[in-house]
Order: structure tokens, then C-alpha cells, then sequence
């Protein structure tokens, strides 16, 4: 398996070695991946970050050493706080998106990025830091298998929040619904848990003090009771609660 690293703002992964294929989820800059299978023009990877598998068209990516992919995965780079920022890798000139890595170089050639960072493994993970996150991705657009701000699923919407505290959750919402411990109560739900809804489709949010934010449409701050959530200008019930999961210790 020979170790690479999405150098471009972010690459679709798709399902098959087609560009008709569905994008099952996404690579922003600075993820590290490792290449399990070569079938030119497309390599089948598996993300560093969840290990979740797909296709991507290969010359999108950039190989890397193992010793610079062991060092990524060992202390994780700054990541972009910002919407979007300007940067330089080399003489190559990009737009960058919010949770991407920022490292200092790839393969010998300097990074420069006019954009605010934040070193995950030394950010508090407090309520009110998890809270102010997510609030910021509020309406970005729902996008089946984003994870940027101007296109995002429920489960990449809820990834991306704790990626910002270097605590990695899996890609899909039935695998995260596996992570952290049950709570069994929904009184005894707090801030920072997550809210599964397995009854109709696969659905994820993060539940806050005022309620749930959630990727339906587009990010959006809504109601949430024992019975479900529920839309906070309809007070339509629009996902059947399933289960609540505690990932914060």
C-alpha cells in the first residue's frame, strides 16, 4: 500500500472507478491516504482519517513517504478554521476549505495560507469551542458525501466538527451510531452527544443546548425531543429518534 496526500482543495470519492459513479464521500487538502489498488486512471484508497474506501481519479493525489505519512497520522497539522483561505504550495496557487490540514510542506515544497488555524490535538474540546464549530457551518448546503462547507452530509457534517478536536469519528452515521457509549434516557442526553435516526433513513446530528444542528437540506438548528426532531418553524416531526451516543468522555 503506498502512502499519498490530497493536494487540492478536496477530491471526490466515488463508489466505482467511473466518474458517472455516485461521490460516497470526499479528501480535503492535507489528508493523508493509503493506495490499495491501481487501475489507471483511477486508484482505489483508503481514507487515514476514517479508513472509509473509495475511487479517486489518480492523478489528483501526490505520494508521499511512509516516514511523512507516519508523521501526519502521529501529530496531526494545524487545520483551517477559515470558510475558505487563500494558499501556495510551491508555485502552485489554491483556494482551501474549511478542515483541511495545513502542513508546513509537501514533498519539499513550502505552504503559505493567509487563513486562521487551529492545532486539533491542543484545541479544548468544551461545549461552547463544539457548539461555535458546528454553529459556523449553519445553511451550508446538503451535498451526499461532502464534507466542506459548501457541500455537506449529515455524517461529514458531524465528522468534520470533532476532526477540529482530533477526535476522529468513522464516515457513515451507522457507523458512528457504533462509537462512544448508549445513552438511554433522553433526559439524560446533554450538549455534544449525538442523535441517530435509523427508522426511515440514516440520519446524524449533533445535539446542542438549544436543540439539534443537523445536515437536512442544509445545516440547520432545529427542535429535538423524545420522540424526534422536529422543524423549528413547522414543528413537524421529521426524523424518528432511534438512539443517543456520548463520544465525549
Amino acid at each position: 500500500m503506498e502512502p499519498a496526500i490530497c493536494t487540492l482543495a478536496s477530491i471526490p470519492l466515488r463508489r466505482e472507478p467511473d466518474l458517472l459513479s455516485e461521490m460516497t464521500s470526499q479528501l480535503l487538502f492535507g489528508e493523508p491516504y493509503l493506495i490499495l489498488e491501481d487501475r489507471s486512471p483511477f486508484q482505489r484508497i483508503r481514507s487515514a482519517h476514517d479508513g472509509y474506501e473509495g475511487w479517486i481519479t489518480a492523478r489528483q493525489g501526490e505520494p508521499i513517504t511512509a516516514e511523512i505519512f507516519q508523521s501526519l497520522m502521529e501529530d496531526p497539522p494545524p487545520i483551517l478554521l477559515d470558510l475558505a483561505a487563500a494558499a501556495q504550495l510551491g508555485e502552485q496557487k489554491l483556494h482551501l476549505l474549511r478542515g483541511s490540514y495545513l502542513p508546513d510542506e509537501i514533498n519539499g515544497r513550502q505552504l503559505r495560507c493567509d487563513g486562521t488555524s487551529i492545532a486539533p490535538q491542543h484545541h479544548e474540546l468544551s461545549i461552547e469551542n463544539l457548539e461555535q464549530l458546528a454553529g459556523d457551518y449553519l445553511h451550508a448546503p446538503y451535498l451526499w458525501g461532502g464534507r466542506s462547507p459548501f457541500g455537506i452530509d449529515c455524517s461529514g457534517f458531524t465528522q468534520m466538527i470533532f476532526k477540529f478536536f482530533n477526535l476522529p469519528l468513522p464516515r457513515d452515521s451507522r457507523q458512528q451510531g457504533k462509537v462512544g457509549k448508549p445513552i438511554l434516557r433522553f433526559e439524560d442526553a446533554r450538549p455534544g452527544d449525538l442523535a441517530f435516526f435509523f427508522e426511515k433513513t440514516s440520519h446524524v446530528g449533533l445535539i446542542t443546548q438549544e436543540g439539534i444542528l443537523h445536515a437536512s437540506g442544509f445545516v440547520r438548528h432545529d427542535q429535538l425531543d423524545e420522540i424526534g426532531i422536529r422543524d423549528r418553524d413547522t414543528d413537524e416531526c421529521t426524523h424518528e429518534l432511534t438512539c443517543i451516543r456520548r463520544v465525549i468522555c
